[in-house]
Order: structure tokens, then C-alpha cells, then sequence
């Protein structure tokens, strides 16, 4: 498990909430996740972040076409009358990253850059890498990374 953070955990919370309202609902759940993505920018949030673009819709969009989501149902259901078990697992999660140098590090303390950057690849053999400027500590990067 990631720790110290406290924002998985949060995430994790809000992404239950998600599944339950959905399948309580009859509605897909990304679907359902789409429907509450911020949609007007800038955005001022309640704690002194500001988000000032982004397209979510068009990424859930790309996600879902890579996978092949919408034939995933027939998948699942073939799957299944051979004994196998099959699932799929939606999720939608920001957090402020790039923000330094700005106002907002200063007023939180911050003396130095936040920078960071990652890189997810999708391999056509299947094949997941992320590249990342994080080093483990023993947060268990390894592990929260692959999963």
C-alpha cells in the first residue's frame, strides 16, 4: 500500500462511492465519473488550488478506446462460461502536481519546486512502464505503481 499521504486513501473512499452509486443507479461507471468531471475552466477550488485546463472527458474517452471498453461486457460474459473471472476497474483521480514556482507554493510553506513528472507507456504486446522521478522510500512505489 501507498502511505503517508493520505490522498489514496481518499481516493480510494470517493472511488467506493463512485462504484456503489453506479451499480445502485444502473449506470456505467465511468459514465457516471464523467458526469461530475469539471467542465468550465479556470476552476477555483475551495483550498487555494486553481485548475486552469484540461480535457478529462477526451482522456476517460482515449482510456476506454485503447482497452476496448464497450466490447468488455462481451468479454467478461465469454470469460465466464470458461470458468474464467474477469473484471474491469475505473478511476479518476488528480492531484496538484507542477504548481511551483506560484503563489499558491508560497502560501503553503513550500520554499522549493514541486516539479515532477511521469510517463506511462502502453506496449502493444500488452506491457505496461512507467517512468517516474520517484525513488522508493518505503512507501511501496513497486508496488502501488504496478497495481
Amino acid at each position: 500500500a501507498y502511505r503517508g499521504a493520505g490522498r489514496p486513501e481518499a481516493s480510494y473512499l470517493v472511488e467506493r462511492m463512485m462504484e456503489t452509486a453506479a451499480r445502485q443507479l444502473n449506470v456505467d461507471p465511468a459514465e457516471l465519473r464523467k458526469k461530475n468531471f469539471i467542465t468550465q475552466f479556470p476552476h477555483q477550488t475551495p483550498v487555494i488550488m486553481a485548475y486552469d485546463a484540461g480535457d478529462f472527458h477526451a482522456s476517460l474517452d482515449a482510456a476506454r478506446k485503447a482497452i476496448g471498453y464497450d466490447g468488455l461486457g462481451a468479454r467478461k460474459a465469454r470469460a465466464k462460461s470458461e470458468g474464467k473471472l474477469r473484471g474491469i476497474g475505473v478511476s479518476c483521480y488528480i492531484e496538484a502536481c507542477g504548481i511551483a514556482p506560484s503563489k499558491a507554493v508560497g502560501s503553503l510553506g513550500a520554499g522549493v519546486g514541486l516539479w515532477e513528472s511521469a510517463e506511462v507507456r502502453v506496449n502493444p504486446v500488452g506491457t505496461i512502464e512507467v517512468l517516474t522521478g520517484a525513488h522508493s522510500h518505503g512507501q511501496s512505489h513497486e508496488t502501488t505503481f504496478a497495481q
